[in-house]
């Protein structure tokens, strides 16, 4: 009924079309099995159509937030030109100040005590640097920078606008807060993925079995869309809009819904893979059957701060398939040993291998290179404009070693696989330590970056942000034809269900559809269970319940 394509019949249209059929085959010219094998198909159509009904009670509002938010993200940056010109957009000019130059600048007009975390560089001669700071309150301040003059143009908090809360409904419904400790089902499948009870946030979990179901709204959309000699007369690709009432919004309905199923189908299957729980498993899944080149980051000592999905905290968003690698470390010096931080004596010392050093006073230690070396090196490595810089993070652990973190440069994302890529620089010698690029992920890995970029509106350039906005709007139109034809035809104190055939009559095939989809999909199969149990148990055992959803007499 609601979301992508219905049943082109009306209860009442539907019912008189099956009397009829079963009519026309008491002729000589039917046989008693023609006669069953139609019946048995309305009861099969009718228990799909109600089927479409249930998911989109759950489905549609989500589709609703996710379609809203998705648009303006889509459309960050026309949006954040709108709000900020002022602050992040900046008069071009051929004239630049160093990068290192702009930070003390910024480090200036910081808050007292905020350390710089990450740079933003420009992506085009008109816009600012971003330098991002974290606070007390555990958001992020940037403070931007001309960069051919060095002023201080303002500052914003990242997430403080409707962009930020955009992203946090499409991700987590705006609340991380409430948790649920679940079974992790990476943990099974490689148990260094993780312990196996892990929390996860439950607005998170929401969203991914409201993707399921939507998945099934879809499927059963496509099946009730589907041509049958049956359904002679009925709209495929093109509305009858010379007709009035249901029929006409029956139609745009299903032209409209059909006409986004592609895109609909790739939205929810490379949204997942972002989803806490079932994203966590297909990462793990994609990593054991096709592994990166040694994974992307096996060219230096993998820091014990941070992996490269921590990244997100600093408002730049990461590829997926580099989500879980490690950073590696600085190597303080001498690439072949590590250093004692007061005479170079055994103390506490560890291999540079390892990533680490002694601490001390430090007097033995190069100095770190700055923000323009670093830049320098990124010109030199051909990073694109727009990237950012990671600052290191040092950790001292309980023994006194000191781990030292690296530079990591990301290229802007979202933007085309191909552009992704990460370089990892020593921060006191400079030197390259990783150069990873999309040639390092899986085959699983790129493919699933494709879909994502590709969602993203950015994979295909401006005419994938078209085909994405298009699809949306096209969405939007069927949800809006469907809650119009709900609307005119609901009979009073139910839900408008068709009615529940006596015997559902569900073929094999799609039988076997919907187990697989709970295989693949677990948290959407527990919540199909919950409903499968309710039906039978609650729902057909209660009269008024019965009446509510349609459903015959029990037997």
């Amino acid at each position: 009924m609601i979301g992508v394509i219905p049943l082109h019949f009306t209860i009442e249209e539907f019912m008189s079309s099956v009397v009829q059929s079963e009519d026309q085959l008491d002729g000589p010219s039917f046989s008693q099995a023609a006669k069953d094998q139609r019946a048995k198909s309305g009861q099969v159509l009718r228990s799909v159509w109600r089927i479409h009904f249930y998911a989109a009670f759950i489905a549609v509002p989500f589709l609703l937030l996710e379609i809203m938010t998705g648009l303006i993200i889509l459309y960050t940056g026309p949006i954040m030109g709108v709000l900020y010109g002022d602050v992040m957009r900046v008069e071009p000019s051929s004239q630049s100040v160093a990068l290192q130059e702009q930070r003390v600048a910024a480090d200036t007009a910081a808050p007292e005590g905020a350390a710089l975390e990450a740079i933003v560089t420009p992506r085009e001669a008109g816009d600012a640097t971003a330098f991002q700071y974290p606070q007390e309150d555990g958001t992020y301040l940037s403070v931007f920078v001309n960069p051919h003059t060095g002023d201080v143009t303002g500052t914003h908090v990242n997430g403080a606008d409707i962009v930020g809360l955009a992203n946090r409904l499409h991700g987590f419904l705006n609340n991380d807060s409430i948790t649920l400790t679940l079974p992790a089902l990476s943990h099974l499948i490689d148990q260094d993925s993780g312990p196996l009870l892990q929390e996860y946030v439950v607005g998170d979990l929401v969203l991914e079995i409201a993707a399921g179901w939507t998945l099934v709204l879809t499927l059963a959309g496509l099946f009730l869309w589907w041509p049958r000699r049956s359904q002679k007369g009925k709209a495929l690709i093109r509305p009858r809009l010379q007709k009035k009432g249901l029929i006409r919004w029956r139609d745009v309905h299903a032209v409209s819904g059909i006409l986004a199923i592609a895109a609909l189908l790739l939205f929810l299957i490379t949204g997942l893979p972002w989803s806490a729980y079932w994203g966590a498993t297909w990462s793990t899944v994609a990593e054991r059957v096709t592994p990166g080149e040694g994974g992307p980051f096996s060219a230096g000592a993998p820091s014990e701060l941070a992996e490269v999905g921590d990244l997100t905290r600093y408002g730049q968003a990461i590829p997926w398939a580099l989500q879980d690698t490690a950073i590696p470390a600085s190597t303080a010096g001498d690439p072949h040993a590590g250093h004692s931080g007061e005479s170079g004596s055994a103390g506490g010392e560890v291999s540079a291998a390892e990533g680490g050093v002694a601490a001390g006073t430090g007097a033995d230690l190069p100095a770190p290179i700055d923000v323009s070396v670093v830049s320098q090196a990124a010109s030199e490595e051909g990073m694109l404009p727009g990237y950012t810089i990671y600052l290191p993070a040092d950790e001292v652990a309980d023994d006194g070693t000191v781990t030292y973190g690296s530079y990591t440069l990301q290229n802007f994302w979202p933007q085309r696989l191909q552009d992704e890529r990460t370089v990892v620089l020593d921060q006191f010698s400079g030197e390259t330590l990783v150069d990873a690029g999309s040639g390092t992920f899986g085959g699983l890995q790129a493919a699933t970056e494709v879909g994502i970029t590709t969602h993203m509106g950015t994979q295909f350039g401006f005419w994938n942000t078209v085909w994405v906005t298009a699809s949306c709007i096209l969405l939007l139109l069927s949800i809006a034809s469907a809650v119009a034809m709900w609307w005119i035809r609901r009979p009073a104190g139910r839900l408008g269900l068709p009615k529940r055939p006596a015997s559902p009559g569900l073929t094999a095939t799609i039988i076997g559809i919907t187990v697989a989809l709970a295989i693949i999909y677990p948290l959407w199969g527990a919540t199909a269970l919950l409903v499968l149990v309710m039906d039978k148990f609650v729902i057909q055992q209660v009269p008024a319940l019965r009446r509510v959803f349609n459903m015959p007499e029990a037997s």
